[in-house]
């Protein structure tokens, strides 16, 4: 009986819902439905009797393009804010964000409700999202998976939190890829990740040279014979060249 009640809260505790404040009516309602077409909302009020109505959602589920043709259809979106909460606290993180709208003073664990559950106009929890630039669920795992290296090989090389911030992995990981299903290995490589014109997340590898490249066109004129051999001794010019960007 103990471990079906422990496992009921385990489940209820990974159970989310997205809730909705109206700052115009400073009212709360959940919402029960997304319409697949033009991914407007259905809501219903947040009251328990309304549990089975409550659309279920997990943190990592991507809701961009919800929030993009939300903002394409009201005039004015930001008389709304959105909340991705736990079911098990929902009534304490709607009531602490109500007391927030006064003026209130929800207190320590209200606040840290609010906070860990406050979507922004991306449809991210605002906190990490001034933390990071992308969602884990954002990375483009295909082409990271297809050169060998999947998500506990980041976090074992604390390259996960590079990514997500958008810099580049301060440690190179080797690479591989299989082709005719042998498997060849090609080196080191640091990544980086970048937005692309289509707004998706695209991957940049930055492969260890062996050796310079001056004779590529890129950078042809760019550095003298003698920086050149200063490079290739030092391996620092000790000064900064400023590059065309082709």
């Amino acid at each position: 009986m103990a471990k079906k009640k422990q496992e009921q809260q385990e489940q209820s505790q990974d159970e989310h819902v997205m809730a909705v404040l109206d700052k115009r009516t400073n009212k709360t309602a959940v919402i029960s439905k997304m319409n697949e077409q033009d991914r407007s909302i259905e809501v219903v009020p947040p009251d328990k009797k309304n549990n089975n109505s409550f659309l279920k959602l997990d943190r990592t589920t991507p809701l961009e393009l919800f929030f993009t043709n939300f903002k394409n259809q009201y005039q004015n979106p930001t008389s709304f804010s959105f909340f991705l909460v736990p079911l098990a606290v929902l009534d304490k993180t709607l009531n602490a964000v109500i007391q927030i709208r006064k003026g209130e003073d929800p207190g320590p664990d209200g606040k840290k409700l609010v906070e860990n559950s406050e979507l922004n106009d991306e449809g991210r929890i605002a906190k990490l999202a001034r933390r990071y630039k992308f969602d884990e669920h954002q990375l483009p795992w295909k082409d990271l998976n297809a050169l060998g290296l999947d998500k506990e090989t980041l976090f074992n090389n604390h390259c996960m939190g590079e990514l997500l911030k958008g810099r580049i992995t301060s440690t190179a990981l080797p690479i591989s890829k299989e082709i005719n299903g042998e498997k060849k290995d090609l080196g080191e490589a640091c990544f980086m990740c970048v937005k692309g014109a289509d707004g998706k997340v695209e991957l940049k590898t930055l492969t260890r040279l062996d050796k310079p490249q001056y004779d590529l066109p890129v950078y042809k004129g760019v550095f003298t014979d003698e920086e050149k051999d200063k490079l290739a001794e030092t391996g620092t010019l000790g000064g900064i060249k400023e590059m065309k960007d082709t």
